[in-house]
């Protein structure tokens, strides 16, 4: 799960929103429950359960209260989007993208903001282009960056990793 909490390259601060813990703690018992349906839907048994990884921060404290018996939260590192490559990598693409197409359209169309729609349709475009190596290549280093993370008790690791 990710959640763009702050301002970023294609997010300027005054458009930003901080995300509170009351909000993010409705997100994730809304998480929770359809990860809960879709075990059920993928016919795994009773007692399997997840592991959920979220970063340190502060929004996230309440987090392993939320959560159905038998699942955990990975420990994770604050500041450490290495944890979460295939998001984070993405994310950075998508808002340079969007950053640089956001300042032509506003040149072309007379400093005016394309509408929301448009806006949604740039995104899927921009996942739609995504090349499925590169978030194979990401999603398979993760497990040797967790481990890393899990020997080092959760703290910072090295960015060698990422």
């Amino acid at each position: 799960m990710h959640l763009q909490t702050k301002g970023g390259p294609g997010h300027p601060p005054h458009e930003a929103k901080d995300i509170t813990t009351a909000e993010f703690n409705n997100i994730f018992k809304e998480l929770m429950q359809v990860l809960q349906d879709r075990k059920v839907e993928a016919g795994l048994k009773r007692t399997e359960h997840f592991i959920i990884c979220i970063d340190g921060a502060t929004v996230h404290n309440e987090a392993h209260s939320l959560l159905p018996r038998g699942w955990q939260l990975l420990p994770h590192p604050p500041h450490s989007p290495e944890c979460n490559k295939p998001i984070e990598h993405a994310h950075g693409q998508m808002d340079q993208k969007m950053h640089s197409w956001l300042l032509e359209w506003r040149d072309t169309h007379g400093n005016q903001n394309p509408t929301p729609q448009q806006c949604k349709d740039k995104c899927k475009d921009f996942f739609t282009a995504l090349p499925a190596s590169k978030i194979a290549a990401d999603i398979n280093s993760l497990p040797d960056t967790w481990r890393a993370v899990v020997a080092a008790g959760g703290n910072y690791i090295a960015p060698n990793l990422s």
